[in-house]
């Protein structure tokens, strides 16, 4: 934002294409109800895992932009030559495919546990029966489904990172911790001096969540219908295989 005079949407979209980078974040609480002691587990893999994510993060964009400058694209290995994209995206599929899973089986398994949960059946969770094995394949059929509709409704790649990260990703990075913290301090939150930086924070932290996902999603859709009227812009359409790796 700093570099190159984007316009307010423009630098917001990129704020937004960075908190997506954190997205995983959604998945910590599910794999914090799969450790034996979460307590003493938990906050050393968070910090082994940052510890890897963000050097690795903050490396790979500094070569990227180092190497394509004005010319990279979204996704970025749209900048490379055709033979180095395809396979580099050779490469890059099964991690993708691995991501997604791990994606889908949080919010499958999540939607699957409530509606057990609404029909009083939560004894049956771990249970290999008829009704469960629908409502699970049902559930993850409708699941992939609308992903499948909504990744190819919207061509362009970093249109659907802004999206997403202003609709759900920005709670997951940064609001769901404020509203945690809300939540087991709300009778002492003003007690002490302590509690009311943290308290101040936490509101702080909840608001700019709300702004972006406001401002988020009106600058998310003002860059996708720009780039529909960019003569530049290569965009070839909805449900197609076409190259839609465009400048971002």
């Amino acid at each position: 934002m700093l570099v190159g005079h984007p316009s307010f949407a423009q630098g917001f979209t990129s704020v937004l294409n960075i908190a997506f980078a954190y997205a995983g974040n959604q998945a910590f609480v599910t794999v914090m109800a799969e450790m034996q002691d979460p307590s003493i587990d938990f906050m050393p893999s968070v910090f082994i895992l940052q510890g890897f994510a963000i050097p690795m993060y903050t490396t790979v964009g500094i070569v990227v932009y180092a190497l394509a400058g004005q010319y990279t694209t979204s996704p970025a290995l749209g900048a490379a030559p055709i033979i180095t994209a395809k396979i580099a995206y050779g490469l890059l599929l099964p991690t993708l495919l691995g991501t997604s899973l791990v994606f889908g089986h949080t919010s499958i398994r999540y939607m699957f546990i409530e509606w057990l949960r609404f029909m009083g059946r939560e004894s049956e969770y771990s249970q290999n029966t008829r009704q469960t094995w629908v409502m699970w394949l049902g559930i993850g059929a409708t699941f992939w489904t609308l992903v499948f509709l909504l990744a190819n409704a919207i061509p362009l790649f970093h249109s659907i990172l802004s999206v997403s990260a202003a609709l759900f990703v920005s709670w997951f990075t940064f609001g769901i911790s404020g509203v945690m913290w809300l939540y087991l301090n709300w009778d002492v939150q003003f007690r002490d001096w302590k509690k009311t930086c943290l308290a101040v924070l936490n509101w702080t932290i909840i608001g700019l969540t709300l702004f972006a996902n406001g401002v988020g999603l009106w600058a998310s859709i003002e860059q996708l219908v720009a780039a529909y009227h960019d003569p530049l812009v290569p965009v070839e359409g909805s449900f197609t295989c076409a190259d839609n790796s465009v400048w971002g």
